[in-house]
């Protein structure tokens, strides 16, 4: 553009950001500092008494109007027909409409507390009360040459400072002036601010406005932003000249308030013209036109759209964007996420496929994988009476839905074996259902490791591995996903074990529900449970060594015939000392150590896997990744819980294994309270106290606290689950117990579902570890 000095000239580019001048309200250029004026000037440039909000223009071609004009993977154009459709009248600008919500009034609520940053304007009234050796009550306004009025000790400057500073002024100047005298200062009422509103607004103008305004609720004073001015870099010049950039998109998709500042007396708001707009459509949760900055990507708007929808098919998005050298707007798939959305005009997520209305898929073992109807089948019970099975495992299959209603994705074991495991589950929408493969024990042509339209879900998979029967046999380790009730012996017969050599007797343990049964395979049934294992042993005569510790006469390693209980060890060891903790005893396995422990890392690793591979904003990924931010020493895992005391039942049943290890604890005194509260504590136990007493003396709750998933950990190990009223104290509270405040999970997290079961399994064991430390110390 041509160069000018001249103010009017600058001030018809200021007030119509569009394509064509106005006069200027010469009241507007009035209420002007020169620091504004300069400012705003450096920001519009100077023009030839038009200003104008442009837009790139094609140059001439001899396109063929009949062709659209495409661009492959490698960058080359190609062309093929237009499919032509009207442009999407239902998509309207995001944000625009925030403003006719605000309301205008210029008079200050009383009621609100006011800020000691608040700074003082004309017509400001004080009320300034004297008590002591002098009694006096004033009322007083802020003259217009910025001072207060003090009967008997003059006038002071107050206008343009902050109230904190006026009370410590008048505060000192009482006390030179009187003796025993006190001072208490309050503001009676506020005057309005009067600020300017300029740019692409729909009214541009002067105005008085509330005194507690900030730039976004003051821009309702000028009917809001017009089409083409910014939400993204308004601008608030204080009349010194320093200015604030305020992008309204943080407030409106992100919560975050902290740039939208409160107004000062003679402030100017500048809305500049948008530069770029991208209209997004398809599978997202707020199709709508996004404003866009050079710097933000293809991830960043789909995040301003709230997320994919449950169908988004994020490895095919419809890109269309200028193209310079073709004078022409084409188009491509894309599937990177952090494209930079320069010359983007419109962007479309494409679905995985044609939504699919009232079917369930089913997949696996099955002699001809195809999908039912809902209106036939209505439950998982009536599905597998449908179902003709081909070389099917019995013991465990998948159901994963997704409630349209709640907006919840689940995922459900069963098993054939068991009856009660799915006949009155009811069938969703587009359900799908999963039958694994008698042979390898996983979906037949599916790799579970690699993500497919006709595999199972993260989740799944994780459940599935989660409810895997370790069998230990002659120190192979096999491994049977099982759910549901079954019988130890046809699991054996299944798998067609030599038992020559081998005891009858078998060990199952539960770890999670300190749960353990030795008993003969062919009577034993159980309920299956997470982690749960299944020890054959062999007949031999070799001995086994286990390690006692603690408050007993005689600690140290022993040597055991195999089969030796609990009990027969007690009677070798002495006598408890007096300190002895029996209700408490901590009994240690290698082998839960270990699955612990791979458990452990196994869920660490697939929270780590599925942010990174997610590609999410800084913050948002480490919030997740802080999940898994625990401590953990090793040494305090592989508890099995429960009542072991002398001569109890526990006691007498439980047989000792290789590696065991043993520790009498001394009486504890104290209760633990660990997670999310302001200060983690241990402290003297006191009779009848509740868990709402203990949280109390730990600080109260902190803000990430889970206050629905309170539980205790006893001093035996057993998990108590806290009642959701806390108050209600049903729960007694032991000397040596633990109560545990887990933290509150992300709720916008788009991935929170996959990872769940992964960050409680994290959670549980890194808890019960300290618990267990406590304990022992």
């Amino acid at each position: 553009m041509k160069k000018s000095t001249t103010l009017s000239i600058f001030f018809s580019a200021l007030i119509s950001s569009v394509s064509y001048a106005q006069d200027i309200d010469p009241s507007i250029i009035s209420d002007l500092s020169p620091e504004q004026i300069e400012f705003v000037k450096n920001q519009l440039g100077q023009g030839n008494g038009v200003y104008q909000a442009e837009k790139p223009k094609l140059k001439e071609s001899t396109v063929n109007p009949d062709f659209d004009y495409l661009l492959d993977d490698n960058g080359n154009l190609v062309t093929g027909k237009i499919d032509k459709q009207e442009p999407n009248s239902e998509l309207e600008k995001f944000g625009y409409d925030f403003f006719s919500s605000i309301p205008t009034s210029i008079s200050a609520v009383g009621d609100l507390p006011l800020p000691n940053e608040y700074v003082i304007s004309l017509n400001d009234q004080f009320r300034v009360l004297l008590s002591g050796n002098k009694e006096a009550i004033y009322d007083l306004n802020v003259n217009l040459d910025g001072s207060l009025s003090l009967p008997d000790l003059g006038s002071i400057s107050v206008a343009g400072e902050t109230f904190e500073d006026v009370k410590s002024k008048l505060n000192n100047l009482v006390n030179q002036s009187y003796i025993g005298t006190e001072i208490d200062l309050s503001l009676k009422s506020l005057s309005a601010k009067k600020i300017t509103i300029v740019g692409a607004v729909n009214n541009a103008g002067t105005y008085l406005v509330n005194p507690f305004s900030t730039i976004s609720s003051s821009l309702a004073y000028s009917g809001g932003v017009s089409d083409i001015g910014t939400l993204r870099n308004i601008k608030l010049i204080r009349v010194n000249g320093n200015s604030y950039n305020f992008d309204l998109y943080d407030m409106l998709i992100y919560g975050d308030r902290s740039k939208d500042i409160t107004i000062q007396s003679g402030d100017v708001i500048l809305v500049g013209p948008s530069m770029s707009f991208v209209e997004l459509t398809g599978e997202v949760m707020r199709p709508a036109i996004y404003e866009v900055l050079e710097r933000e990507n293809l991830n960043t708007i789909i995040e301003f759209a709230l997320g994919l929808t449950q169908e988004a098919n994020k490895n095919s998005i419809t890109l269309s964007a200028l193209d310079t050298n073709s004078a022409s707007i084409v188009s491509r798939n894309v599937s990177n996420l952090e494209i930079p959305l320069k010359n983007v005009v419109s962007l479309k997520v494409n679905p995985y496929v044609t939504k699919k209305s009232s079917n369930i898929s089913v997949y696996g073992a099955i002699k001809e994988p195809r999908d039912y109807s809902l209106k036939e089948i209505s439950t998982l019970g009536d599905l597998i009476d449908e179902v003709e099975f081909v070389d099917v495992y019995p013991w465990l299959a998948i159901l994963e839905q997704f409630d349209q209603k709640s907006l919840t994705k689940k995922s459900t074991l069963f098993s054939l074996k068991d009856s009660r495991s799915y006949n009155t589950i009811e069938l969703l929408e587009n359900s799908k259902v999963f039958f694994l493969n008698i042979e390898d024990r996983y979906i037949k042509n599916c790799d579970l490791e690699e993500t497919s339209p006709v595999c199972p879900n993260d989740i799944s998979i994780q459940m599935m591995k989660d409810f895997s029967l370790n069998i230990d046999y002659k120190g192979r380790l096999i491994e049977m996903p099982v759910i549901g009730s079954f019988k130890v012996k046809s699991l054996i017969n299944f798998l067609g074990l030599d038992l020559n050599n081998v005891d009858s007797k078998v060990l199952y343990l539960s770890p999670l529900e300190g749960f353990s049964v030795d008993q003969d395979y062919n009577v034993l049934s159980v309920q299956a449970a997470k982690f749960h294992s299944l020890k054959l042993r062999s007949k031999n005569n070799d001995t086994i060594t286990v390690n006692i510790s603690g408050a007993v006469q005689y600690p140290g390693l022993y040597k055991l015939t195999p089969n030796t209980t609990l009990d027969q060890l007690y009677n070798k060891i002495g006598d408890f000392r007096k300190d002895a903790s029996i209700d408490s005893i901590i009994i240690q396995r290698l082998s839960i150590k270990d699955k612990q422990i791979r458990s452990f890392e196994r869920s660490k690793n697939q929270i780590e896997t599925r942010v990174i591979d997610e590609g999410l904003q800084s913050d948002k990924k480490q919030e997740l990744l802080n999940l898994i931010d625990e401590d953990i020493d090793y040494e305090n895992l592989g508890r099995i819980a429960g009542d072991f005391s002398p001569n109890s039942q526990a006691s007498q049943n439980f047989i000792l294994y290789e590696g065991d290890e043993i520790t009498i604890p001394t009486k504890s005194y104290l209760i633990n309270v660990f997670g999310e509260v302001l200060n983690p504590i241990s402290f003297e136990y006191i009779k009848g106290l509740s868990i709402s007493n203990a949280i109390e003396n730990a600080g109260g709750y902190s803000q990430f606290a889970d206050k629905k998933r309170v539980y205790i950990i006893k001093s035996n190990g057993l998990i108590q689950k806290a009642s959701r009223n806390i108050f209600l104290g049903n729960v007694q509270i032991m000397p040596g117990d633990s109560i545990i405040i887990p933290k509150r999970l992300p709720r916008d997290a788009s991935i929170l579902n996959a990872i769940l079961p992964a960050t409680q399994i994290v959670s549980d064991l890194a808890f019960a570890a300290t618990a267990l430390d406590n304990l022992k110390q």
